[in-house]
């Protein structure tokens, strides 16, 4: 198939872009992170035998970050790998259906250069060249078969994140179940504990709660980056260490907001004031964080907050920057 013929069956399928969320998360881990996951025992397991390999853990946990691990690690070892992720903060809407996840993983498979393109060319045809819209049983069907032909050797590494944000998550389930039955397919999912019961959902050999695993050893490398770093620590690195690793009950997102917010106080006695009353959830900083905006900033913070929850694309410090350099009067 030839790249034009490519590109105009991506611009018909109209899928939403993985990439962003993927590039987003890389950027934010820290170096050294996640690799307790990819040298698990359950996870060589499941990279080796396929099937179902189901994360589970509470908001804040790291579970984007150790799926953006695997899948690297997994690419860089030249394995064929697709992945998508749901956000329920996308605008668009597009990241958290169903219609958005099997139109982005048909692209991804059905253009992929070691794949029978075969299927997609089809399918491109019987709906008069891209003239009509693809409805999402069809595109399942395709997925399907274009996996269906691959040599029984050859893996398929399929990584889904956050499926608890997915708003109709039924055909997600039954996608997943329907796919585990072909060869050699290996699937990747993260959820919240609350959002889904994967041993409802589907049958799976390999049902990971983030609580029974090593989370608080990408807490610690997270950590020591950071005191070591920042000179507003100095002094007190073990203290901090301590006190965060004590009430962090396996939240690396809590850790990472609690270190942010103890650097801007900048003296040692401040520091160790706010060691003694740390807000205990995700939930309290963020409304800790809303409440103490200066005066002077509220303007510049609501305008923000409009563009985050409203913007195409996640915003970046340097469209934030050029946001608030808008004047519009």
């Amino acid at each position: 198939m030839s790249d034009t013929k490519i590109q105009d069956i991506r611009k018909w399928i109209g899928a939403p872009d993985p990439s962003t969320n993927f590039v987003t998360a890389c950027n934010k881990m820290t170096e050294g992170t996640g690799l307790w996951l990819v040298n698990n025992e359950r996870f060589q397991e499941w990279k080796n035998q396929g099937g179902l390999f189901w994360l589970q853990g509470k908001a804040g946990s790291g579970k984007t970050f150790l799926c953006t691990t695997a899948i690297k690690t997994l690419k860089n070892s030249g394995n064929s790998v697709f992945y998508f992720y749901f956000d329920s903060l996308d605008s668009s809407q597009s990241k958290t259906g169903y219609e958005g996840l099997v139109a982005s993983l048909l692209t991804q498979i059905g253009t992929h250069s070691a794949y029978d393109h075969t299927y997609l060319e089809s399918l491109y045809k019987d709906n008069q060249e891209g003239h009509t819209k693809v409805p999402a049983h069809d595109m399942k069907i395709t997925i399907q078969e274009t996996l269906e032909k691959c040599p029984k050797t050859w893996a398929t590494y399929i990584f889904l994140d956050a499926m608890d944000e997915c708003k109709n998550v039924n055909p997600v389930k039954s996608l997943v179940q329907d796919l585990l039955m072909l060869q050699n397919i290996h699937i990747f999912v993260t959820s919240r504990h609350s959002g889904l019961d994967s041993r409802q959902a589907v049958n799976t050999g390999w049902n990971i709660s983030l609580d029974s695993l090593g989370i608080n050893e990408d807490i610690s490398v997270h950590m020591n980056k950071a005191l070591v770093s920042n000179e507003s620590f100095k002094g007190l690195e073990e203290e901090i260490r301590a006190e965060l690793l004590k009430k962090a009950d396996g939240q690396i997102r809590w850790v990472d907001c609690q270190l942010t917010s103890l650097q801007e106080l900048g003296t040692k006695k401040a520091i160790q004031r706010a060691l003694k009353t740390l807000p205990k959830t995700l939930e309290e900083i963020y409304v800790h964080a809303l409440e103490n905006i200066q005066e002077d900033h509220i303007d510049e913070a609501k305008c923000l907050l409009q563009w985050i929850l409203f913007s195409y694309q996640p915003l970046t410090v340097e469209n934030a920057m050029e946001v608030l350099a808008i004047d519009p009067e």
